[in-house]
């Protein structure tokens, strides 16, 4: 999804709330955002959601709203043999509502400027 020819741009414009999950080539969720080899993924969905945040902004939002959605059960890597989880699923969570949060103000704060 990160081609040129890929136009988004309707989808954007309908968004209402952000369900903040960061996939990649190989699945639906990188085991976990944080992860420097996945710095990739995380910008390419930050600079989406900011798309989206632009366009609420021009259909006037006052309020945005994100959910960070590394679930349900069944998302989260295991490791094979175990079923152990990659990550904790709550902290997991934790760690993108409050990246998520600080790259929101950072946004909301370059645009007011």
């Amino acid at each position: 999804m990160n081609d040129p020819a890929d136009d988004l741009s309707a989808f954007v414009e309908r968004v209402h709330h952000i369900q903040a999950r960061v996939g990649y080539d190989q699945g639906p969720q990188v085991p976990h955002p944080a992860a420097p080899e996945y710095a990739r993924e995380l910008v390419f969905h930050q600079q989406h959601w900011e798309a989206i945040w632009r366009s609420q902004q021009a259909r006037g939002y006052q309020v945005s709203t994100l959910t960070p959605e590394f679930g349900a059960d069944g998302y989260l890597h295991h490791l094979p043999f175990t079923n152990v989880p990659v990550a904790d699923l709550w902290s997991l969570n934790i760690w993108m509502a409050n990246t998520e949060r600080e790259h929101f103000n950072r946004f909301n704060h370059s645009t007011l400027a």
